[in-house]
């Protein structure tokens, strides 16, 4: 844990302009960021983690979407959130390419598509497929979603699911979480506020171990049109 949050800490610095020793490629740590509307175009520095993530359950919520693509809003409200993810080798400390990323997470009304009172599309009668996608690494082993910050719902703290698949077989299901401090930042604003106060956090959530959210937690940062969020996912190709 304590060599987590140095990672952090160093990845935090680099905001304000610090070098960083990389670990393995030095490249395989910078996230490139395409200029927002108002010009934002800071480069996050992330070092590979080079620990393996731990495991947790992929939920009830889902389901393949077969859509390759970066923005998975189809236009739901909520504040803009940038997820950028990387994928690297945890025991050789190298990024892996062309591993299949699938994320998955609620809206702010904390409704995952395709179920509950999101099963139907009430204009078309079609499954919907909000807040889900697929993309594949590129050679510095990263992608990246537009996305709205998840909303909450009962019993669960706010969080985004994943799975990696490479090739030979599945070789990571897990998710992720946020600092509590945006999630307090965001979840007092409208749309998210009309939901009320939730009844979870990162530290009494159903799912989280205390051990692991060093591991899970991103890294995040405001910016002028809302948050970017940035981890390190490592998988060990040997149980692949």
């Amino acid at each position: 844990m304590e060599r987590r949050r140095a990672i952090k800490q160093m990845a935090v610095l680099s905001l304000a302009g610090m070098a960083l020793p990389g670990c393995g490629r030095q490249q395989s740590g910078v996230l490139s960021v395409a200029r927002d509307a108002v010009g934002d175009t800071r480069d996050a520095l992330t070092p590979p983690a080079c620990i393996l993530t731990p495991q947790q359950t992929a939920g009830p919520f889902y389901f393949d979407p077969r859509l390759m693509r970066r923005d998975i809003t189809e236009g739901r409200p909520g504040i803009p959130l940038r997820l950028h993810l990387s994928v690297v080798d945890a025991d050789r400390c190298e990024p892996i390419e062309d591993a299949v990323v699938d994320v998955w997470h609620a809206d702010a009304a904390g409704l995952y598509s395709g179920f509950g009172e999101a099963a139907l599309d009430p204009v078309t009668g079609a499954r919907p497929d909000f807040m889900r996608g697929v993309q594949r690494t590129d050679p510095d082993g990263k992608v990246e979603f537009l996305t709205t910050w998840p909303g909450w719902y009962p019993n669960r703290t706010v969080h985004v699911h994943f799975t990696v698949q490479l090739a030979s077989g599945p070789a990571a299901t897990s998710q992720l979480y946020f600092p509590e401090e945006f999630n307090d930042q965001v979840l007092a604003q409208a749309p998210y506020s009309d939901r009320g106060v939730r009844n979870r956090r990162n530290d009494n959530d159903l799912v989280l171990r205390s051990r692991d959210l060093d591991a899970l937690q991103m890294t995040v940062i405001p910016t002028a049109t809302g948050y970017r969020a940035w981890h390190t996912i490592g998988i060990r190709l040997s149980s692949v």
